[in-house]
């Protein structure tokens, strides 16, 4: 007589792979902001919210700051957000301030910071007059000295097809008390210094876009 036997059969189901939580970026991740006391509010800055190929969720913005301030503040897809900083709020001196953007409704994603720095220079104090009687001066003379960045040049590399920005910084000071404004130029179309002008002591990001250069 035959016996037969059941064999036990084991069925293994695997998980699903967790959803990847680096689906944001956001570029650039830090901003510099320079002023004067008292002054206007510096020229604005951008930042570029850039989600993952074929993501789709909704992302706000969130400043840390009173004084600083973003638009749009929420969004979806890549979309250029503008920061804004309110420099008559603010008194002599340096702060810094994140804004995160992160993902609205839980999704799995991780949030972004950017750093955000202000530098605001004390306003230099008005020339005393000339005391009564005072005979005019007629001496040369002498044009008051210039801004000047540290280092004298940059070199930015990035490898022959690649479309990731690079970036460095320049130091711009004044070799006078008190702050002199400054201005920040470039004659490429792939070039960009941010902030785009203010006062010394401060610093500029350059940033070079490599996209569609060849090799040179």
């Amino acid at each position: 007589m035959r016996t037969a036997f059941m064999l036990p059969l084991l069925f293994l189901v695997a998980a699903p792979a967790p959803a990847s939580a680096q689906t944001l970026s956001v570029t650039p991740g830090r901003l510099s902001f320079l002023a004067a006391e008292g002054s206007a509010a510096p020229v604005p800055q951008q930042v570029t919210v850039r989600p993952a190929v074929g993501a789709t969720f909704t992302w706000r913005a969130m400043p840390s700051a009173p004084w600083l301030r973003v638009s749009p503040a929420t969004g979806q897809g890549t979309e250029t957000v503008t920061v804004t900083i309110n420099a008559t709020a603010l008194a002599a001196g340096s702060y810094a301030a994140r804004i995160t953007i992160a993902a609205v409704g839980g999704m799995n994603v991780a949030p972004v910071v950017v750093d955000v720095s202000v530098q605001i220079a004390a306003r230099k104090p008005a020339a005393a007059p000339p005391a009564r009687g005072a005979a005019p001066s007629t001496g040369a003379q002498h044009a008051a000295p210039v801004a000047g960045g540290k280092p004298g040049g940059v070199t930015l590399a990035a490898p022959e097809g690649s479309t990731d920005p690079v970036e460095s910084s320049v130091t711009i000071e004044s070799p006078r008390t008190g702050a002199i404004e400054w201005f920040a130029r470039t004659d490429k179309s792939w070039l960009a210094a941010e902030p785009r002008s203010g006062v010394t002591p401060g610093r500029v990001t350059v940033r070079a876009n490599p996209a569609g250069l060849a090799a040179g």
